[in-house]
């Protein structure tokens, strides 16, 4: 048998309700300069980890860790389970190859030597 609840309490609590379960999926996203080549410096790297930052605070993805090199990217994110691992790969390399083309001068339009 439930007793009632004061007057209020049983609205305030339907108001506040949230689901029993909470999920994270956890996705380690790894990728490379073209050819491995070691043409991250460390300038490059500042500026690329925040522009990762930013995507990732834009499209609400939970940043967990961030390490780059000199020839790849490790990053460590954190997606709800209606987030789309393809949408998040797509959109942070997608994204940070712009960037990383016209800073690093790797851009797949230079000649090849």
């Amino acid at each position: 048998m439930s007793q009632p609840f004061a007057e209020g309490v049983e609205q305030s609590l339907m108001n506040r309700w949230e689901p029993l379960y909470r999920s994270q999926l956890h996705y380690l996203i790894t990728w490379s300069t073209r050819g491995r080549r070691p043409v991250l410096k460390a300038r490059h790297s500042d500026s690329l980890q925040a522009l990762i930052r930013s995507i990732c605070e834009e499209r609400g993805f939970g940043l967990v860790e961030m390490a780059t090199t000199q020839d790849h990217v490790h990053i460590l994110v954190g997606l709800k389970p209606a987030q789309s691992v393809a949408s998040a790969v797509r959109e942070l390399k997608g994204r940070t190859s712009g960037c990383a083309a016209t800073s690093c001068g790797t851009s797949a339009t230079r000649s090849k030597p």
